[in-house]
């Protein structure tokens, strides 16, 4: 019996180093945390942001190269403008009124206690994000610099090239649907409440990937959020004391 190697397994490739990374990932995160808590922060924070900086990377060119090997055009993948007509205006809409929602965050966090205190909340209640969370200065910039990473590959790996894929197998909204239950737990470090507060922004990207029929709109999405949400985190630790000082002189003023 001949083998032949068709254009089409070369999707395998990529395929497979997912697959890995989702199996791997709940053991790699425990080694992480005991290192965190056993070590010098930062020098574990550095290790997780060039090592996820790394797998996005290479495993996103790799899906790149092996979506082009398998005879397939970049605009397939999503590397092309919005399909024309009401598809592009909910794509780029969808895309503006997120980042209106975000602007107003950085706002309400930046300008307001009860905002960095609402913030502060959501992040130390029931989300589980030390391994990423950033502290100092130098953690911030490398925080900021795995943002535009995630940002860029994430999309093409769970958007771009598993969409495409599970696309070839079943409709393409069951497609978008079970790689965002993918994407989701592959942010398992996080918790349950962790996965489940990313699960809105998750379904809002798939959206609006399938309906526009471009990565563009998503990929400017992801980087703004993840982005964003650094700068929140940042402020959020800066005024952390003088919120606390100001609850303080209100519960005595009582």
């Amino acid at each position: 019996m001949e083998f032949s190697l068709t254009p089409d397994m070369f999707l395998l490739i990529p395929v497979a180093i997912i697959a890995l990374f989702l199996v791997r990932g709940p053991f790699r995160d425990r080694q992480l945390k005991a290192e965190l808590a056993a070590g010098d922060a930062e020098q574990v924070h550095f290790k997780i942001y060039r090592e996820t900086g790394r797998f996005l990377w290479i495993t996103g060119m790799l899906s790149v190269a092996c979506w082009l090997l398998s005879g397939r055009g970049l605009g397939e993948l999503g590397f092309q403008e919005t399909i024309p007509g009401w598809r592009s205006w909910v794509a780029w809409g969808g895309l503006a009124l997120c980042l209106i929602y975000v602007a107003y965050s950085l706002i309400s966090v930046r300008w307001t206690r009860s905002g960095r205190v609402a913030f502060r909340r959501q992040v130390t209640e029931g989300s589980d994000i030390d391994l990423v969370r950033p502290t100092t200065p130098r953690e911030h910039l490398g925080f900021q610099l795995l943002s535009v990473t995630a940002g860029i590959n994430e999309e093409i790996i769970f958007r771009g090239f598993l969409i495409g894929v599970m696309a070839m197998f079943m409709p393409i909204w069951v497609a978008a649907i079970a790689t965002t239950l993918l994407f989701i737990l592959a942010h398992i470090y996080q918790g349950i409440d962790g996965m489940m507060r990313i699960l809105p922004i998750s379904v809002i990207m798939a959206t609006i990937f399938v309906i526009g029929g471009s990565l563009w709109p998503v990929i400017i999405l992801h980087i703004v959020v993840d982005s964003a949400a650094g700068f929140m985190i940042a402020w959020s630790d800066r005024f952390e004391d003088q919120d606390s000082a100001r609850s303080d002189e209100a519960a005595l003023a009582v």
